[in-house]
């Protein structure tokens, strides 16, 4: 999304609109997919030598679950993005997809889960739990059983 600070108002200019998920590059993510465009509302104003961006970004994804490995749609906001660019007398633009890409990425949850009852994939078999059960034994835990060799004595007082 390219401004150009020079145009804008004094009490600034309300932008709305839509930029194409490409700008996000993500397209090298096997994890995410936007299905989506990057949509925002801003308000830009100029002030002394900066440009003063305040305002919501918004875009829809298709997460992969940490649990399951099923995709799922997602909404990614930043309803608070706020950004001062400090202009210099040349500038005659300002780019402000980087600072959009940047807002978008760093709202991403880290590890995203399709349902909080996602049930994930069985162990042994890899079966998908939330939509077949299986007939595996799960491992029994190992970490504690040299514990149940240990033979305590106990003093008597």
């Amino acid at each position: 999304m390219i401004v150009q600070p020079h145009r804008i108002p004094f009490e600034g200019v309300q932008r709305t609109g839509e930029e194409p998920a490409e700008i996000l590059l993500l397209e090298d993510d096997e994890e995410i997919q936007p299905f989506g465009p990057v949509v925002y509302n801003l308000h830009l104003q100029v002030a002394l030598h900066d440009l003063i961006v305040n305002g919501s970004i918004l875009v829809k994804l298709k997460r992969r679950c940490v649990k399951c490995t099923e995709f799922f749609p997602a909404e990614v906001s930043e309803p608070a993005f706020s950004r001062a660019i400090h202009l210099t007398e040349e500038e005659e633009s300002v780019d402000l997809t980087p600072d959009i890409r940047e807002a978008i990425i760093l709202a991403l949850c880290a590890h995203p889960v399709c349902d909080p009852g996602c049930k994930g994939l069985c162990t042994q078999c890899g079966a998908n739990l939330n939509k077949q059960s299986c007939d595996c034994q799960q491992p029994e835990d190992i970490r504690w059983a040299a514990l149940g060799n240990l033979k305590i004595e106990q003093q008597e007082e």
